[in-house]
């Protein structure tokens, strides 16, 4: 288990708790030693998502992480993914505040996203919106590592000097969500790692081979290899409610979720892990059911998997 991270997103969107919920998970994540704390980058969901959870509370990815980087003192606090729905000077400058704050701990993990309304909703166009982050990236790189930019793009036009850099140098860790043919683009082109969502283990391992391949002539290449995960592990038999929320949740069967996360009793999450370890995912995110049982769940989890590793 040499250099394995772990860590767990926390329920930010698709909003069922309060803010507090949010802080007392945060603060008892780090007391049972989790290496990392993740939030989701959305301003709008579908509404069934709601209905699911009888309340709907969403809460802004940067402006949570912010907080979190006072009530927290050591472990990484990471966006998984931030979408290009922000004006790239403003997303650098927030970024850096929020590295400085938590005094060098954040990992900036970059998606495109997948509802077509929240883009809509900011005036950014959704079929472009892959193009229009890897503008928003070069930007945010240039302005974090020189005194003055001139940039001049299809999406962005900019000339100006920029004083707000990260706390890390030349800037904080990056990772690149989404799947593969285009992840693999921008980690050639910009390094950092990758972080999918609802992968099995062996198509996991076809991105990670050709990350590898594609890389393997970079000069100092440091890739990390994470994986956000749907998490559910229990004792015995699954509870039936918890196993009809979940499936209602992810749109997605039992045996759907189990092929692509870890869904199982103690013993099969520490072989599905161990799975995962085996091809070379050096950071885990376990993403749990928004249910008010992810106390339990994180003591399950340190306790009777992580342990077991």
């Amino acid at each position: 288990m040499r250099g394995v991270k772990f860590g767990f997103r926390l329920p930010n969107v698709r909003g069922y708790s309060s803010f507090n919920y949010l802080k007392d998970l945060a603060e008892y994540g780090e007391s049972l030693d989790f290496d990392s704390i993740w939030v989701s980058d959305h301003l709008l969901y579908p509404e069934n998502y709601g209905k699911l959870t009888a309340k709907s509370f969403f809460f802004e990815s940067l402006t949570t992480l912010a907080v979190l980087s006072s009530l927290t003192k050591k472990v990484v606090l990471g966006s998984a993914v931030l979408l290009p729905l922000r004006n790239p000077v403003l997303a650098a400058s927030i970024l850096s505040t929020i590295d400085h704050a938590s005094k060098g701990r954040l990992t900036v993990g970059f998606g495109v996203g997948w509802y077509k309304p929240e883009f809509d909703a900011l005036g950014v166009k959704f079929e472009e919106r892959g193009k229009i982050l890897d503008e928003e990236i070069e930007i945010i790189l240039q302005l974090w590592s020189k005194k003055k930019i001139n940039f001049k793009g299809r999406y962005f036009s900019l000339s100006l000097s920029f004083d707000s850099k990260p706390y890390q140098k030349p800037y904080p860790r990056l990772l690149f969500g989404g799947k593969i043919k285009y992840a693999l683009k921008r980690i050639v082109k910009f390094g950092g790692g990758w972080i999918p969502t609802f992968l099995s283990v062996s198509e996991y391992k076809d991105g990670l081979d050709r990350i590898n391949l594609a890389c393997k002539d970079l000069k100092n290449k440091d890739l990390l290899f994470a994986i956000d995960l749907p998490t559910y592990v229990y004792k015995g038999e699954p509870d039936k409610e918890d196993i009809e929320f979940m499936t209602k949740w992810y749109g997605k069967k039992k045996e759907g979720i189990k092929r692509l996360g870890i869904f199982g009793n103690y013993e099969e999450a520490v072989e599905r892990i161990r799975e995962y370890m085996d091809i070379g995912v050096k950071h885990f995110v376990f993403s749990l059911i928004p249910n008010y049982k992810e106390r339990l769940m994180l003591e399950i989890i340190k306790d009777r998997v992580i342990s077991k590793l």
